[in-house]
């Protein structure tokens, strides 16, 4: 049986931490639980691996507790590069460790999908049409994530987390 989908948080840069916060986020909205600060904050405790989660360990009970505070300090502690208003950190917190080597060698990604005659760039959808098929989107809130090794030189399986609602729901039978 397939495992729920949920997004990890190795905490390697500030695009990883948005768009980790936008995953939370959408999971949230996928099962109801937008408003119950409390679940949230519970479900995210599990997503952290690597310096990330050494990190999180470090954080105060009452900021692992409140998905505001989190959520804040997550941002807060790995900023975009790109940001002009790069914010300090008020919540006091030590340098991430190290991720072991074995996490830093699986990648997630999208699936790209390029038709000559036209110019735009679709990507596979996480979310099949009415009749189960799979789709191609320009959302990117829709795009399909896979995970894969990019060391590897051989064939490999990509493996397509569960969104729950999406794709899997179809291969599940439900």
């Amino acid at each position: 049986m397939l495992s729920r989908y949920q997004p990890l948080f190795h905490g390697r840069s500030g695009e990883e931490a948005e768009e980790f916060v936008h995953m939370v986020h959408q999971r949230a909205l996928d099962v109801g639980k937008q408003q119950d600060n409390e679940w949230i904050a519970a479900f995210v405790s599990s997503c952290f691996v690597g310096g990330a989660l050494r990190w999180y360990a470090s954080l105060d009970l009452d900021v692992q507790d409140d998905w505001k505070r989190l959520r804040q300090a997550i941002l807060a502690r790995y900023p975009r590069e790109d940001s002009e208003s790069a914010s300090v950190s008020t919540i006091p917190t030590s340098a991430p460790a190290a991720p072991p080597a074995a996490m830093m060698l699986r990648q997630r990604g999208r699936i790209r999908v390029v038709c000559p005659t036209e110019s735009a760039t679709y990507y596979i959808s996480r979310i099949p049409n009415a009749f189960g098929f799979v789709v191609l989107t320009d959302n990117p809130s829709e795009f399909l994530q896979v995970e894969y090794n990019p060391s590897s030189n051989e064939r490999q399986a990509l493996l397509i987390p569960d969104h729950g609602n999406s794709l899997w729901d179809q291969f599940k039978g439900q």
